[in-house]
């Protein structure tokens, strides 16, 4: 016995310190990402201990472990690594990219599987694909419920129209009220759509129409990276339809004149003559479209931003310069330029300090300054005179530098692009925000406390400098061929600036937020509360606007299963009279994970989540003028006043104040549910809403013009939007081949529920029940084919119709075509839109593509750029007008009979010129190679890409001589083919 026990005791001292060594094992380890670049700033624990350590900038750590124990390895922005302490193991730990599995809300963010709110959003991976002046243009097609019409491609308004369920949304920029979406889309983190009533709930007063939310990138814990992007592309205008030659549009002209009993004004001889060119003075064929305009333009920007951090500090810096040529020429003997041209240059810095172990600060600094330069006339008058000149007008020059021009035209339009002078705008803003985050774990594990400060700063000036400039008219003396000019205004001098307007706008910002995240059991708790000023000046003569809130929002799930939000705000504005400037905004949430239920665990091996999510909201829109409840008086027309006759200003009121004017508001109804099947490589995401807004501010329609005064807007209209919503992802890798596609779906509907409209004696004037925007017209019904056919037909008050003119339907059998049958023109159909998202990847390559489009759309198709001879028989024709009615072509005819004394009858609005503008667009495509990591290490790089991508490539579209979306601009729409290089460090 006492040998064994002496035995016992031997080991038993033999392997104590052998245990202590394997505790106190010096593991030696790398960390780096899939390239091979070293990762600093990684968080390696022993799990189950508070033992850490922290990688060098090379990546390197030290930790001692036991051997088998686990070494839990994260970093923000990678996906969690558990490695086994092994001498191997840990040798060369690979942490691959997070894929982003939250939503960036409204103050704050939440995972996927756990939101109940219907949002949408775009990753700056897709946004940096699209060589666009406005982030605007950037999201087209990538967002449910988010409608995006681009309407012009003037680089200086180069903005398109979004609507969100049938209303425009409004923006904010890091959780504040600020429309900045002229920026580099490397300064993106996310763009998120807010979309039902309980995701803008705080925001109380300004959430009924919906939030474009964008997140700004911040610093992150790793190695500073240096991105460096260089492109450059061409632009061409698309949907631009060319006009007629002189000679067809005369012989046009000769057959409208006929048409209305009139003589021929051109002889063949005339009409030769335009054709071949043999008399460019007498009888000009100008194509003034390519005269005045270049086939295509120059865009280029340049893009170099830093990121990286540590632990107690981490940063973000941007800058970014952009420019943007428009399509006129120049002539080279003026000494500034007369194109539409477009510049920015903007900075933005973001940075977070750790002050210490609970205290954070946060800076950032935004900084843009734009410039706009257009001829003295403007773009746009340039363009409307384009369509309001034919090819036979007058000659460019008359003789040597002198212009031509005519009585009927008095101007020239070379001169009005390059001799009008130029026009200028300076835009100046800057963005100053500051935060402080305070943890108060020491108090309550989960408890912290955050106050934060914007001040933002516009500045607008709009520079005119215009100048005269002389046209002559050639006049040939019949009998002798004399020649005479006939000279109109003068060449003026570009002097000092003839008007400079400048605007300055101030928006000021300050909130305090409180939270709490409390994980108990089966519990998860979050609890938020925010309270915030703003005040907004614009102009310096106006008094400033005043938002006040405060809001709350709480959280909880049990066993991740069951889900309920619930968050109410109580705001004001200043706007409203005293003691009716403030309201409570409620909304609701709840969530149904079926998937985390035990009847479901023989689907789980293809469905991986599936969550029913409904929510109800009740939000406000601030829409309301300037102070609307006073009553104000102006200046009106002067009197004589005493035996001297002396002037007198008079004083006139101003529209009837309303004291009694509140917010219009919203009942906001969503439901939905989210899926992700197989191994998560498919997601679906559907939700249907509809949304109640009632008082709704509008003048009422039954007011009597007998009191000689403007009535108020008042709180009486409502309004019904409704739709479907449908996004799904599949991605999937074979290999080193990676892919993915991604399609939505939007619907989007509308009933004007009530407006307080005049009595409509019939049904079919009706505006209540119509959707919102609805156009009032005539209902066509074909041509008259003859004289005796109008004649029997019923006539349009002070006119009567003739053969070719279009016949329209007699709605209330009186015998008379008058505003008494004029009904809705477009359907009560809901709007389609949609997106399909392609990308595929193997080792360097990758290719993306973007396809959008709508459907049940109408567009009305009229105006000076569809009518033959508008601007009093002055104005151009167009290819459109050859398919017209004659005798012959009765049967195939597509526009009806030419005429220019009477041609208001057929160019009335009505169902005949509303043309369906359904389309398919290539919106976006881009392909890439990225050079091998062993490559450019040997060149201390980390990443050398090259890219070629493009804007609006094509189009399928019923309208086939207009664009769909810009047929009613008078700038073009532009195609963008854009290649460029981007190098990192």
């Amino acid at each position: 016995m006492r040998k064994n026990y002496l035995l016992k005791l031997f080991f038993l001292f033999l392997i104590l310190p052998l245990s202590a060594m394997s505790q106190n094992i010096k593991f030696k380890g790398k960390v780096a990402d899939p390239q091979g670049s070293p990762l600093s700033d990684v968080l390696i624990t022993l799990e189950g201990t508070e033992v850490t350590a922290i990688t060098d900038r090379l990546g390197a750590f030290e930790i001692k472990a036991s051997a088998g124990q686990v070494l839990v390895v994260t970093l923000d922005g990678y996906t969690t690594v558990k490695v086994q302490a092994d001498a191997k193991a840990v040798s060369n730990i690979v942490l691959k990219t997070s894929i982003k599995n939250h939503f960036d809300l409204l103050y704050g963010t939440i995972d996927r599987s756990k939101n109940l709110q219907s949002v949408s959003q775009v990753e700056n991976v897709d946004l940096v694909k699209a060589p666009v002046n406005n982030l605007r243009n950037a999201m087209t097609g990538r967002l449910t419920g988010l409608y995006i019409l681009g309407s012009t491609g003037n680089p200086i308004f180069d903005a398109s129209t979004l609507t969100l369920r049938g209303t425009t949304p409004s923006i904010m920029i890091d959780g504040v009220f600020r429309d900045y979406l002229s920026m580099a889309p490397e300064e993106i983190e996310s763009i998120t759509v807010l979309k039902d009533g309980l995701s803008t709930a705080l925001l109380g007063q300004r959430g009924a129409n919906g939030i474009v939310s964008v997140k700004t990138r911040k610093g992150s814990i790793g190695k500073l990276e240096v991105s460096l992007k260089a492109q450059a592309g061409v632009q061409t205008p698309i949907g631009f339809q060319k006009p007629l030659e002189a000679s067809q549009w005369a012989i046009l002209f000769n057959e409208a004149m006929v048409n209305d009993g009139s003589a021929p004004v051109y002889t063949n001889a005339d009409i030769e003559a335009y054709k071949n060119g043999s008399d460019p003075l007498g009888h000009p064929n100008v194509n003034w479209f390519n005269t005045l305009l270049e086939p295509n333009s120059a865009y280029s920007r340049y893009n170099l931003y830093a990121s990286g951090g540590t632990r107690s500090a981490r940063y973000f810096t941007s800058v970014d310069y952009l420019s943007n040529d428009g399509l006129f020429k120049t002539d080279a003997v003026n000494p500034y330029n007369t194109n539409t041209n477009f510049t920015r240059a903007a900075i933005r810095s973001n940075v977070e300090a750790d002050l210490n172990k609970s205290l954070t600060l946060g800076l950032g600094i935004f900084a843009r300054v734009q410039s706009g330069n257009e001829p003295g006339t403007s773009s746009d008058n340039i363009f409307t005179a384009l369509y309001n000149t034919p090819n036979n007008a007058y000659p460019e020059f008359v003789r040597a530098d002198s212009l031509g021009t005519s009585a009927d035209y008095q101007n020239n339009l070379w001169g009005l692009s390059t001799r009008s002078g130029y026009t200028q705008r300076y835009n100046r803003d800057l963005s100053f925000d500051v935060s402080l985050r305070k943890s108060l774990d020491e108090v309550t594990k989960g408890l912290w406390v955050k106050a934060s400060g914007t001040y933002n700063t516009t500045l607008q000036e709009i520079t005119n400098r215009n100048k005269t400039y002389a046209a002559y008219q050639r006049i040939v003396n019949p009998t002798t061929s004399a020649v005479t000019y006939q000279q109109y205004a003068s060449n003026g001098q570009l002097g000092n600036p003839s008007a400079i307007v400048s605007t300055i706008s101030r928006n000021i910002y300050f909130d305090f937020m409180a939270g709490y995240d409390k994980t108990w059991d089966d519990h998860e708790l979050n609890l938020f509360m925010i309270a915030n000023t703003q005040s907004v000046v614009s102009g310096a003569s106006n008094l400033p606007y005043n938002y006040n809130l405060i809001g709350t929002r709480a959280n909880y799930a049990y066993k991740n299963k069951y889900l309920a939000e619930l968050a109410i705000s109580y705001s004001g504005h200043n706007m409203y009279a005293p003691g009716n400037r403030y309201g409570f905004f409620p909304a609701v949430g709840l969530g149904w994970v079926l998937s985390e239920e035990r009847f479901m665990e023989n689907a789980k091996v293809w469905l991986n989540n599936f969550k029913i999510r409904g929510t109800y909201g009740h939000n406000g829109n601030n829409n309301v003028g300037y102070y609307v409840y006073n009553q104000y008086y102006g200046s009106g027309s002067g009197y004589m006043i005493g035996s001297g006759a002396t002037t007198v200003s008079g004083i006139t009121m101003g529209s009837l104040a309303n004291p009694n004017i509140s917010w219009e508001k919203a009942n906001k109804f969503n439901i939905g549910f989210d899926a992700a099947l197989v191994d998560n490589k498919i997601s679906v995401s559907f939700d249907y809403y509809n949304n109640k807004y009632y008082d709704l501010a509008q003048v009422r329609g039954k007011n009597s013009a007998l009191l000689g005064d403007d009535f108020p807007n008042e709180n009486i209209g409502k309004r019904r939007y409704y739709g479907l919503e449908l996004d799904v992802t599949y991605q999937g890798k074979v290999n080193e081949f990676n892919y993915f596609i991604s399609g939505n779906f939007s619907t989007q509907n509308s009933k004007l529920t009530y407006f307080d409209e005049v009595n409509q004696p019939y049904e079919w004037m009706w505006r209540t029940g119509q959707r919102v925007g609805q156009t009032f017209g005539y209902l066509a019904d074909g041509f008259y084919n003859t004289d005796a056919e109008a004649a029997a037909n019923a006539s349009t008050e002070g006119y009567v119709p003739r053969a070719g003119d279009i016949k329209y339907v007699d709605l209330n059998k009186d015998g008379v075509i008058n505003f008494l049958d004029q009904t809705s023109l477009l359907s009560n159909k809901p709007l389609y839109f949609y997106g399909a998202n392609l990308g595929l990847s193997w080792k360097g390559f990758d290719v993306s593509v973007l396809l959008q489009g709508a459907a049940n759309r109408r567009a009305n198709i009229s105006g000076n750029t569809a009518f033959a001879f508008s601007n009093n028989g002055k104005g151009q024709a167009w290819p459109i007008n050859m398919e017209r009615w004659t005798p012959e072509t009765a049967n195939t005819a597509e526009y009806p009979r030419l005429s220019i004394s009477n041609s208001s009858h057929s160019q009335a609005l009505s169902s005949f010129w509303i043309k369906r503008a359904d389309y398919l667009r290539l919106k976006n495509a881009e392909i890439g190679y990225t050079l091998p990591r062993a490559f450019t290490s040997k060149i201390k790089l980390s990443m050398i890409r090259f890219f070629v991508n493009g804007q609006n490539l094509l189009t399928s579209s019923m309208l086939d001589y207009q664009d769909p979306e810009g047929y009613s601009a008078l700038y073009p729409m532009q195609r963008v083919i854009n290649g460029g290089i981007n190098v990192k460090f």
